[in-house]
């Protein structure tokens, strides 16, 4: 048990620290690598796998030292009886390496170091980082408590061949500035289904809204976003978000849709999606998030000593009613 609690407490701190942010103006500024330099956090540690497959592929050995975390690679793509060289020269894998390498030069992962430093000394989460290609949709895997596997191919940017056939909300973050918010929501969420694991009780959509809205928070600030960041709208959908805020929580309230236990209501508010017709034609989708945020952004205002735990996954029923209640959102 306590090994699941530090994280908490370390995250407690995080959105504690948020306290004085107002729902009126919560847009925040995106950090420079400068300024996280100057902040004296160390930078993560990035080991790139795609740079050992690229010189694997070209007939190099593979050194010992990255022989545990190359074949961990080789595991999570289903390639485990193949050998590195029969791997990195694969078509699924070779196909993105000269790209991944255009990409992510020396200066870009420099960058993402520093990015990546911040994110993990936040959240309380020190890990190694391996960049990899990967054949599947998740871009992000996190491997135990010590290391997270980055697949870089995801992030060569909107306008890549590779994306051709991949919804605009989708494409558009596709980009490297996309990796250390991804991360930060990974490491949050791993610690959020932690939480439900101690209480499966079917939550309601106002719970995973709440929820929601402390992981986009903690992307704020452990990546050093703006909220429109955090949640992935692009300008004309965060100015409908702020702008159309009350009608959104009206629908929400009038509809019985905060109290449902049905999680296709919740998925539909707060999954990735072009928009949300259940709420609105032109709702952006994740509104469900941006509401979700308002009222935590709102409660941590008015409660600096605010628990976490409950921020994640407040439970019971009584404590998600507490949260709105004394957040004083009323939808702005």
């Amino acid at each position: 048990m306590k090994k699941r609690l530090i994280p908490f407490l370390a995250l407690a701190a995080l959105l504690t620290g948020c306290s004085d942010h107002k729902s009126t103006d919560i847009s925040g500024v995106a950090l420079s690598t400068e300024e996280i330099a100057r902040s004296g956090i160390a930078p993560a540690r990035i080991v790139r796998l795609d740079m050992a497959a690229a010189a694997v592929a070209g007939g190099n050995e593979l050194p010992d030292s990255l022989g545990a975390p190359f074949a961990r690679w080789m595991e999570m793509s289903e390639a485990a009886d193949a050998s590195p060289a029969e791997f990195a020269s694969s078509r699924r894998i070779a196909a993105f390496l000269p790209d991944v390498a255009k990409v992510f030069t020396t200066e870009a992962a420099d960058s993402l170091a520093m990015r990546l430093g911040r994110v993990f000394d936040v959240t309380g989460s020190p890990r190694k980082v391996y960049t990899i290609v990967s054949p599947y949709r998740q871009s992000i895997v996190l491997d135990g408590d010590s290391a997270v596997y980055v697949a870089l191919n995801h992030y060569l940017g909107a306008d890549h061949p590779a994306y051709e056939g991949f919804p605009d909300y989708q494409r558009r973050l596709k980009v490297p500035a996309s990796i250390a918010p991804d991360v930060a929501e990974a490491l949050l969420a791993a610690q959020c289904a932690e939480a439900e694991i101690s209480d499966p009780a079917a939550p309601t959509t106002l719970e995973r809204m709440l929820q929601e809205g402390a992981i986009v928070e903690g992307m704020m600030r452990a990546a050093g976003i703006s909220e429109q960041q955090a949640l992935g709208f692009t300008d004309a959908q965060m100015q409908w978000a702020v702008e159309n805020q009350q009608r959104v929580w009206e629908t929400m309230m009038t509809s019985k849709l905060l109290f449902s236990t049905d999680p296709d209501v919740a998925d539909r508010l707060l999954n990735p999606a072009p928009s949300v017709p259940l709420i609105n034609q032109a709702a952006p989708g994740r509104i469900g998030r941006f509401i979700g945020h308002r009222i935590v952004a709102a409660y941590l205002a008015g409660h600096p000593d605010a628990d976490l735990t409950t921020l994640l996954w407040p439970k019971p029923l009584q404590a998600a009613q507490a949260i709105l209640s004394e957040s004083g959102y009323q939808g702005k």
